[in-house]
């Protein structure tokens, strides 16, 4: 054990000190928006570099630029992220990995265009046992797969089975469907992503026949042989044909000749790469007519049922149409479905069925004509024959008086109310099913109905048994969906009690009102004239404290949508505070303004700070008095100031006006520079004429050895012959032109010069006493520790001494009336000199 702790510290011994300190980290993102790689600790003035290694794909190393703290940043593009998962990334410093991480990559949204739809066969029998698979592919505009979508499977044949065998997408972004028929013929199946309401872009055909199974087990077609039969795969009988395994084609990962064939569109394709791995999108061409669908002959009075498709040129059903369809006939009287507005929805795939919504009154031959309401040239018609017997009304004899005509209801279960002749039985049609009822002797009936809950046009007629009474078509649109709140803000976001408070409503849905509701209290919202699905309203905000309105919004069907919201009304404001004053004071400055009389207060609020727009310091008052005095400003500094009326919690709603104000005095400005300090400064009266300003320095604090005189003109000065790395300390005082040192308008400041090409630099140490070392004093000089560049202490002062002292005796000989000033700067020399040997 000793020995495995001795060898993992040898280990770390050997990694770089700065290796243990550098990181790398990134921020998650989603595919396609890129992200942002931050380094840090990392080595300054080696090469670095950034490898970025996503989930699939080529690794991608990028440059980076360090500061000299050795941080650096690398912005990673949208086109390096578009692949979900787990990206690794790296930082090298000259080849050497030094630190990794990794960062994930979410899914973008559902791509109608990416996702698609494939099936394992494109027949089966038409006996409502045999099925076929459907999978339901979702993926993002990258190829990415999503998981957790839930897909519907739609049918253009309303009696076709479709069994979801899972609720939503798995981790492969897969869902699958069994689908089954007992009626013959051709069905496209589309897809719809239920969480965004978009359909897939492509479709797949299925064709259901008497013999269709045998298309799988001929192979002359391109089956299977008839031996191998269907494979029945655990739970999910007959809908697999003869494979040990049913590869899920993502990225292509499996050969293609393991892979099973795949349908779409009903053409068989083999196993591909990309988006087209699922299916290729079917090309629908434009709609040039329409197929109407109903009996040859009808008698009199009879109802029935009409379909009509849209179609193109090839007499292909064209599945994207959206248009109204106006519907007529030769009969004046016939009884036309939905007022003969046929309006197709994208769901509807190009066809519609409108089941017992059309009657004729008049005998005869007659023609129904279909036409698209903006080209009347995309039309059709066919002939009917109406026998005579039944009735021949021309006028409804019974009235619904319970429900409007294209009406939308909420549920499936309905009450039809009306009147008519007393005493008949009556029959309900175009429900769930035909449900009978009677009038009492007032002719007054009230019939119970149970709607299609998978239809959502719904066309109802109540008429007697003998077909004489009818009430005509009554059509009610089932919506289930409430509307949807997207959005509502209150404007101000904390108003104050009693004030005005805008609130706006974006709503999504065909939302008819929205209403607020605050307690007891109830504001209708008025509905934009120019924005869909917007409302707005004002109201006076309650009493001060949290409150939490309802805001409901409802559609025409009386779907009912809530949102609750938290709003924080503020206690109201006090008064602004006017006619604020500055007057100066010895070293400080005087405020005052008028008090507040209207309202009780218990202090002021003064705003203190160095922009109009950012106070960095408030203070208040004592006691309600309209007056302050504010010491502790820095001299040449321009200050503002604003002040509000504070009780309790309460305060001014608004600051009053902000004033302006130069605290007199200098202020002085230290830029450090190599050997040197540059001093700025700005006179502190500009009517007060300046004879000289004393600068005094040194290098303890409140200790200021060295003294120099400079002109009362000057604005800048440059104190030169200073030692890098060593902080001086500054003060600047003017003198007035009848010799008054002026104090109080003195300035001090800081600075410590500094080389940037670095070299030997003195740190301060402790002063050291003027009699350690006594005249011909015998001593020898303490052992110290040395640093790197450190001068060896055998040879005595620093270089830049030697040469100071050089210099000095040369001007010694030429201006012995300055050797006071010269011994000075020697002795603060050793004073430098002896700090050094005491670190």
């Amino acid at each position: 054990m000793k020995k495995q702790i001795f060898l993992a510290a040898l280990a770390l011994m050997a990694i770089p000190s700065h290796a243990l300190a550098a990181r790398i980290s990134a921020e998650d993102t989603v595919a396609g928006l890129g992200t942002e790689i931050f380094i840090s600790g990392m080595e300054y003035g080696k090469k670095t570099s950034v490898n970025v290694i996503p989930p699939l794909g080529p690794q991608s190393v990028f440059p980076a630029v360090l500061d000299r703290d050795g941080n650096g940043k690398v912005k990673l593009p949208g086109t390096q992220t578009e692949v979900s998962g787990t990206y690794e990334i790296e930082v090298l410093q000259d080849g050497e990995t030094i630190s990794a991480g990794t960062f994930e990559t979410a899914p973008d949204k559902f791509d109608p265009s990416e996702s698609a739809l494939q099936t394992d066969f494109g027949s089966i029998s038409a006996d409502s046992a045999d099925s076929a698979r459907v999978i339901a592919i979702t993926r993002d505009r990258f190829g990415n797969t999503l998981k957790g979508r839930p897909v519907r499977l739609i049918s253009s044949r309303p009696d076709d089975s479709i069994n979801p065998l899972s609720s939503e997408t798995d981790e492969s972004g897969e869902q699958a469907f069994e689908v089954s028929s007992g009626e013959e013929g051709s069905m496209s199946l589309r897809a719809m992503d239920l969480l965004s309401g978009k359909l897939f872009e492509n479709s797949v055909e299925i064709r259901a026949g008497r013999n269709a199974s045998d298309f799988y087990r001929n192979p002359a077609v391109g089956g299977y042989p008839a031996e191998q039969a269907r494979y029945n795969y655990p739970g999910y009988a007959n809908i697999y044909p003869y494979q040990p395994q049913f590869y899920p084609p993502i990225y292509n990962q499996y050969p293609a000749q393991q892979s099973k064939p795949l349908y779409s569109g009903g053409r068989m394709v083999g196993s591909v790469i990309g988006s087209s791995l699922y299916g290729q999108v079917n090309n629908f061409d434009i709609v040039s007519g329409f197929q109407i669908g109903l009996p040859s002959e009808l008698k009199l009075n009879q109802d029935a049922s009409i379909r009509i498709t849209a179609v193109d040129q090839n007499g292909r059903r064209v599945e994207d149409y959206t248009g109204l369809v106006l519907l007529s006939s030769t009969d004046p009287a016939a009884l036309l479905p939905l007022e003969g507005r046929i309006q197709f929805a994208p769901q509807n795939l190009g066809e519609k069925v409108l089941t017992l919504g059309l009657r004729f009154r008049t005998p005869g031959e007659h023609l129904i004509h279909a036409e698209d309401s903006t080209n009347p040239n995309i039309s059709s018609q066919v002939p009917v024959t109406v026998a005579s017997g039944g009735g021949n009304n021309s006028e409804p004899t019974i009235a619904i008086t319970s429900h409007e005509q294209d009406q939308s209801v909420n549920t499936e279960e309905i009450v039809l109310e009306g009147n008519g002749p007393p005493f008949i039985n009556l029959i309900v049609s175009g429900g769930e099913k035909d449900v009978s009822g009677e009038t009492d002797e007032d002719g007054n009936f009230s019939i119970t109905v149970r709607l299609n809950a998978k239809q959502t046009d719904h066309t109802l007629r109540v008429k007697d048994e003998s077909g004489y009474q009818d009430s005509g078509n009554l059509h009610l649109i089932l919506d289930k969906a409430p509307p949807e709140i997207t959005s509502g803000v209150f404007d101000p976001a904390e108003p104050e009690e009693g004030r005005t408070v805008n609130l706006s409503v974006k709503t999504e849905g065909d939302a008819q009102s929205v209403i607020l509701k605050i307690g007891e209290q109830e504001y209708p919202l008025e509905k934009s004239a120019t924005e869909s699905g917007a409302f707005s309203a004002g109201f006076a905000a309650p009493a001060n404290g949290s409150h939490q309105p309802v805001v409901k919004a409802s559609d025409k069907a009386g779907n009912i949508m809530e949102v609750r919201y938290n709003l924080i009304v503020r206690r109201k404001g006090l008064p602004k505070i006017q006619n604020v004053i500055a007057e100066e004071k010895p070293g400080a400055v005087s405020l005052s303004w008028d008090p507040v009389t209207e309202e009780e207060v218990s202090a002021y609020r003064i705003y203190i700070g160095k922009s109009p727009d950012d106070f960095f310091y408030t203070r208040d008052t004592a006691r309600a008095e309209a007056n302050t005095l504010i010491t502790g400003l820095t001299p040449g500094i321009t200050y503002y100031f604003a002040v509000t009326a504070i009780e309790g919690d309460r305060e001014s709603a608004e600051k009053s006006d902000v004033i302006e104000y130069i605290m007199p005095g200098l202020s002085l400005k230290v830029t450090e520079q190599d050997s040197s300090l540059l001093l700025e400064w700005e006179k502190p009266l500009q009517d007060l004429p300046l004879a000289s300003f004393i600068l005094e320095y040194g290098t303890e604090k409140g200790s200021f050895t060295e003294k120099r005189t400079i002109s009362g003109e000057l604005d800048a000065y440059s104190l030169h012959d200073l030692l890098n790395g060593i902080t001086y300390y500054l003060r600047l005082t003017p003198v007035s032109t009848t010799g008054n040192v002026l104090k109080e308008f003195e300035a001090l400041g800081e600075g410590t010069p500094r080389s940037e090409n670095g070299g030997f630099t003195l740190t301060p140490g402790q002063p050291v006493p003027n009699d350690l070392f006594p005249p011909n004093a015998k001593h020898s000089a303490p052992e110290i520790t040395k640093h790197p560049g450190a001068p060896n202490p055998k040879s005595g002062l620093p270089l830049p001494a030697w040469a100071a002292i050089a210099v000095i005796s040369v001007f010694g000989a030429f201006h012995w009336h300055r050797r006071k000033t010269l011994q000075m700067t020697l002795q603060f020399m050793r004073q430098m000199e002896s700090q050094y040997r005491s670190r």
